[in-house]
């Protein structure tokens, strides 16, 4: 239990205080893990070596430049190869990466270079046929970016802004309409698995739509309604040859009275939740900031984080599990299927809100 007035000098020197999505998301994997990292800070020692987050950082800005170049409308391969060597070789650069020069290091970021053709490749091709075009690339908003922070009330009257950054935004405009998709860049093959979304533990996603379905900028003509969110997996399970493309999209279709999208071939891995189920989904992860907001507040960072079945706990993923030495202070959580979740939030099934069974 830490001091409000530390807490306080800290986390909520401003009026409407400002967090980062990702923040929100650890303080709900494990308060003490938040409190580690955000507010204690410690150091982290710098390795000469190219981990995960250089080659997804390599990845997005790829991306995002030949996106920016061409829209991804390219139709002739060399092009495509000589756009991609240009921007590859300005992140180098920028990046500073050009800096490993063992052999080993070359080798890696060749083999980023070569898969990051092969990346743009297949959504050039997936993109001639979809009804979403993309509009947005690396979309920043909160203090100072792009667009301003996405601001929510809390129980109780309070106010906080939220920011954060969005891979890509696609549109799909019907008429007077603009539905509005999310795509987030991982790696490896992900899902968006909806207990999770709604423990509070993983909602980044729906969060970003929600940011752009009330932007105040009016940055899109006509109404703005939600279309989709899902992760696009950029390296894992990617052959590179037939539907690939298609099996690298993995989340979720909104529901909607113009059909249109539905019946892309690039969606057929997506599944259709609908506009009761969305809002549903949404009014829980609101419910879980103002839960989450609110300990903050008290000074609430004890050890407690989650706990799925088969070992499935934060303790895993976390930089500080050393510090605290856990083994059986958990927050235990049931682990319910996608297709059951939907049923539930559609008022088929009560039984949702009994999945957390408490601390040990």
């Amino acid at each position: 239990q830490i001091k409000r007035e530390i807490v306080k000098e800290i986390i909520f020197k401003r009026d409407i205080p400002v967090f980062s999505i990702s923040k929100l998301e650890s303080y709900g994997s494990c308060p003490y893990s938040y409190y580690v990292k955000n507010i204690l800070r410690p150091k982290d020692i710098k390795e000469y070596s190219l981990g995960n987050i250089d080659l997804g950082n390599i990845l997005h800005h790829l991306l995002e430049k030949i996106g920016k170049a061409c829209d991804f409308e390219l139709d002739d391969n060399k092009k495509i190869q000589s756009l991609v060597a240009d921007a590859f070789e300005e992140i180098m650069i920028e990046g500073q990466y050009q800096s490993y020069d063992t052999g080993y290091f070359l080798y890696q970021l060749q083999r980023i270079k070569d898969n990051g053709q092969n990346i743009v490749e297949i959504m050039l091709s997936s993109l001639r046929n979809d009804s979403f075009n993309p509009k947005f690339y690396e979309l920043d908003f909160g203090i100072n970016k792009s667009l301003p922070p996405f601001q929510i009330n809390l129980s109780g009257g309070k106010k906080i802004e939220l920011e954060g950054k969005i891979d890509r935004l696609d549109v799909c405009s019907v008429g007077n309409k603009n539905y509005l998709k999310i795509i987030d860049y991982k790696l490896s093959a992900k899902e968006i698995e909806l207990k999770r979304v709604i423990d509070g533990i993983s909602f980044q996603l729906f969060i970003y739509l929600e940011s752009q379905l009330n932007n105040k900028e009016n940055i899109y003509s006509g109404e703005v309604l939600p279309g989709g969110l899902h992760y696009s997996t950029l390296l894992d399970e990617i052959n590179f040859e037939g539907d690939a493309g298609k099996k690298a999209n993995k989340g979720f279709l909104v529901e909607n009275k113009d059909m249109t999208f539905y019946y892309d071939k690039n969606y057929s891995n997506l599944k259709v939740i609908s506009q009761n189920a969305y809002q549903q989904i949404c009014k829980r992860i609101y419910s879980k900031i103002s839960e989450y907001v609110k300990g903050m507040e008290i000074g609430d960072f004890k050890v407690n984080p989650y706990y799925y079945e088969n070992n499935n706990n934060a303790c895993q993923y976390c930089d500080y599990y050393r510090l605290c030495g856990n083994k059986t202070k958990f927050r235990y959580c049931k682990k319910i299927n996608n297709k059951t979740i939907v049923e539930r939030l559609e008022g088929k099934d009560d039984q949702l809100d009994q999945g957390t069974a408490g601390n040990n």
